[in-house]
């Protein structure tokens, strides 16, 4: 799950895929479109905050 979120995020950044995009996967994430996912490689937890 992080990965996809990480992974969307960055083609959010990269202007590849629009806010509202985004908002739309989070709201309906049974829809048709495409998520990307972020390499394992580098990607780790840091630190959990409560």
């Amino acid at each position: 799950m992080v990965r996809m979120l990480v992974g969307t995020m960055l083609e959010v950044s990269k202007n590849r895929l629009s806010v509202q995009d985004f908002n739309n996967l989070l709201d309906k994430p049974n829809s048709n479109k495409r998520v990307i996912t972020a390499p394992a490689l580098g990607l780790y937890l840091l630190k959990v905050n409560y």
